[in-house]
């Protein structure tokens, strides 16, 4: 792999959201929207309980269960894990999710907008960067005002340079391009990235030197695992390798931002890109 050619190793971990519907009613699990809410759990607990179950099983490390402000919808967060693992257990979570739930009498669709309605169903990348022989983090600098290496930077950098690319591998139909379109708080809708900035289509977490990562909000659910860890390796290597210059940060929404002030440009244009083809 290029990646370990350079000296270096890749940590991540995929967030796929679902949504659970009657296989027969095609009717969601549960009509309760708002998201974390303990009720849902209990109303759903034999299947949500016999999918943990089942993952634990095959030695998918989950993290744990949770809901989202939407119509039957839940994820299973995955531990991070190096190099390609990461792609396969993204690939066991899809595979279990969707038979166990048919078992279960329940159709699971990962597609990001099963109703016209909805507000959308993502599959976020996080990720962040070792020393191949070391294992030392490479994504943290407690000398930066914003706790960010210089190599995270020029990373972040090529992610920002090849998003739309991106939104061709990582959102492959118009159910999931479909996304971008419909208003959403926690939806991007432009090149851009924040600390901590659910708007942004790259979010920056930074909590200390082991846990200072990338989430890459663009990805659809159903994304492949295998080319989401690829394209995210192939456009954060060329920001290293290249040294590109990372555009300033969005505070607050970033929704409306347009263009930065390096001329990097963050237009609607960049995700409807792709729908014209």
């Amino acid at each position: 792999m290029r990646l370990n050619e350079c000296g270096y190793e890749i940590l991540s971990a995929l967030e796929y959201e679902f949504s659970v519907l009657d296989a027969k009613t095609m009717v969601p699990i549960h009509t309760d929207m708002t998201g974390h809410w303990v009720k849902s759990f209990f109303q759903d607990w034999d299947l949500l309980t016999d999918i943990y179950d089942n993952l634990i099983g095959i030695d998918v490390k989950v993290e744990q269960i949770d809901s989202e402000g939407e119509n039957g919808v839940y994820e299973y967060p995955i531990q991070p894990s190096m190099g390609l693992q990461s792609a396969d257990d993204g690939f066991w979570v899809k595979k279990t999710i969707r038979e166990i739930s048919q078992r279960n009498g329940y159709l699971a669709s990962f597609s990001s907008k099963p109703f016209v309605q909805s507000s959308g169903v993502s599959g976020h990348f996080n990720h962040s960067l070792l020393d191949l022989k070391t294992g030392k983090p490479l994504f943290f600098d407690g000398q930066d005002s914003d706790n960010m290496s210089k190599i995270m930077k020029h990373w972040l950098a090529g992610l920002l340079r090849h998003a739309p690319a991106m939104v061709i591998f990582g959102c492959p139909t118009a159910s999931c391009q479909r996304r971008f379109l419909h208003f959403d708080r926690a939806t991007p809708r432009n090149r851009s990235w924040g600390v901590d900035n659910r708007t942004c289509s790259f979010r920056v977490k930074s909590y200390g030197p082991n846990q200072t990562y990338i989430e890459n909000r663009i990805f659809a659910a159903a994304c492949n695992p295998y080319l989401t860890l690829a394209v995210n390796i192939a456009a954060g290597l060329d920001g290293v390798l290249n040294e590109l210059p990372l555009p300033p940060m969005v505070k607050g929404s970033a929704h409306h931002v347009h263009e930065d002030d390096g001329g990097h440009k963050c237009s609607l244009g960049s995700y409807r890109m792709p729908l014209k083809l």
